[in-house]
Order: C-alpha cells, then sequence, then structure tokens
C-alpha cells in the first residue's frame, strides 16, 4: 500500500487566530464540547495548538473548565457575556416579543436563548475584549465533527488569499419567520449609500431571484464558518448590525445571525 506523507505546515506565530464557540453551564453541552474539541485536536489542532475562547451567558464551575482545558496543548479561555450582548436589544417590546414567541410556537427556534445567541453572533459579540487582536476566528459548534482530517492550516488560507468570510452550508429558510428581512436590507442601502460597494458579487445573484428582484431566502450558515475578525469589528458592518437589530426582527419575527449575516452580501459591504 502508497503511504501517504501528510506535510503540516508551521503556524505562523504572527498570525493571532482562535476557535470560539458559545456554550451553556449543562452537563450535556460539557460533554458535547468535549467531544467537538478532541474531534477538532484529532483532525487539524494537534498539530498547531490554535486557542480556545468558550463564551457563555453564566459562569462555569472550575471542574467543567479543567475538563475542556485538558483536551488541548493550545490556551481556553472562558469568557462571559454580559446581559447587553446576550439579550433584548434597549429598543425592543417585551410584550412584542412574548407575542411573537406565541405566535411562533411551531418553531423550533422559539426561544428567547436561541434568539439571544441569534443577536449575540449577529454583531453584538465582535467587539468583546476578548477578541480585540484575534484576526481570525473559527466558529464552531458543541456537539458537531469533523470527519475528515484537515492537511492545510485554514487560517493561514485566508490571510495568503486576503478571504475574509467563508461559510461550508447554504440553504433556504422559511418565508413566514423573516417576512420583513429584505426590506429592511433595502431600506438601509437607500439610508446607508454611502457604505455599499459599487457592483454585485456572486453572492448577491444566489440570494436574489434575477427576474423578479426578489429575495428568495437563501442564507449561509455561519455556524462552522472562518472570518476575518475585523470584518464584523468595522464601520461598516457595524451600522448594518446597528440597523437591523432596531428593526428587532430577532425577536418579532424569527431573524437568525445567519439570516443577517447573509444579507451583508445583498448590500455589499
Amino acid at each position: 500500500m502508497k503511504k501517504i506523507l501528510i506535510v503540516y505546515s508551521t503556524p505562523n506565530s504572527k498570525l493571532n487566530a482562535a476557535y470560539i464557540t458559545f456554550v451553556d453551564s449543562k452537563r450535556e453541552t460539557l460533554d458535547k464540547l468535549r467531544y467537538t474539541v478532541r474531534n477538532i485536536e484529532d483532525v487539524f489542532n494537534k498539530n498547531y495548538h490554535y486557542p480556545y475562547i468558550i463564551f457563555s451567558a453564566e459562569e462555569l464551575s472550575t471542574e467543567y473548565k479543567e475538563l475542556v482545558s485538558s483536551l488541548t496543548k493550545g490556551s481556553v479561555s472562558f469568557q462571559r457575556v454580559s446581559s447587553t450582548e446576550y439579550g433584548y436589544s434597549k429598543s425592543t417590546s417585551f410584550f412584542r416579543a412574548f407575542i411573537a414567541r406565541r405566535l411562533q410556537f411551531k418553531n423550533e427556534a422559539n426561544t428567547k436563548k436561541i434568539r439571544f445567541k441569534s443577536r449575540l453572533f449577529a454583531g453584538t459579540l465582535y467587539n468583546h475584549q476578548s477578541l480585540e487582536k484575534i484576526d481570525y476566528f473559527w466558529r464552531f459548534e458543541a456537539g458537531t465533527e469533523y470527519t475528515c482530517p484537515i492537511e492545510f492550516d485554514p487560517f493561514q488560507y485566508m490571510q495568503d488569499h486576503d478571504k475574509q468570510i467563508s461559510f461550508s452550508i447554504a440553504s433556504y429558510g422559511q418565508p413566514e419567520t423573516v417576512p420583513t428581512v429584505y426590506r429592511q436590507v433595502t431600506q438601509f442601502k437607500k439610508e446607508y449609500y454611502h457604505l455599499i460597494e459599487n457592483g454585485t458579487t456572486d453572492h448577491h445573484n444566489i440570494m436574489v431571484d434575477t427576474s423578479s428582484g426578489d429575495y428568495n431566502y437563501c442564507f449561509f450558515w455561519n455556524n462552522f464558518q472562518i472570518a476575518k475578525t475585523s470584518f464584523f469589528q468595522s464601520e461598516a458592518y457595524q451600522t448594518y448590525f446597528k440597523f437591523m437589530d432596531k428593526q428587532n426582527g430577532i425577536f418579532y419575527e424569527s431573524w437568525s445571525d445567519a439570516n443577517q449575516f447573509g444579507k451583508k452580501d445583498i448590500v455589499n459591504l
């Protein structure tokens, strides 16, 4: 049998990159987190030792932290997010949010926690102090698995090829959960035209019906994305996020962070 030689590149000491995720303190979540961290180490990170940043809204126990940290030679940082970051917007009507949840009781994402997490990853997280010096982040979800060895450094690839955003899955959403999202994106384009780059992108063509000009409800999953942190910290993106945040579509409808993130390709920031 022919031997396959896998050559791993040397980690760039000047490249500050990290894995990030958000968890709660449940034992079930801890088990899932340990499973995925062990998997990431096996298929890739044992050769690079990139750090992990584990975000949570509640304090995690010392045992929890030790059981996760023991799985990697890289550093593991546990960071709390505030109620401002993980919670309602200042402009949210609690009553309207409550009514929306009652009307959407069959929606699997119809919980406050999922909506808070969507808002966190849509925009509030990226100004967290722990991400100030991180050039690129790789988001993962506890309980997921990478089934193939990763034989190159995706962070280095992103930098070498001047990439800002990556995604792994494109899917179609349910129209009834995002009835006004495209209208709000269009309004943003009118009000903040100076932030919009000229021309269109391939992503724009994917997400808009070329015959009608309407949104076709395609969106990019960002649960497994690798991205340049400065993109989400930029004035253009934060202006876009704050505009969308004021519409409260996450709480009054059922927008997700993926829905909002994907629309940045429509507005072409």
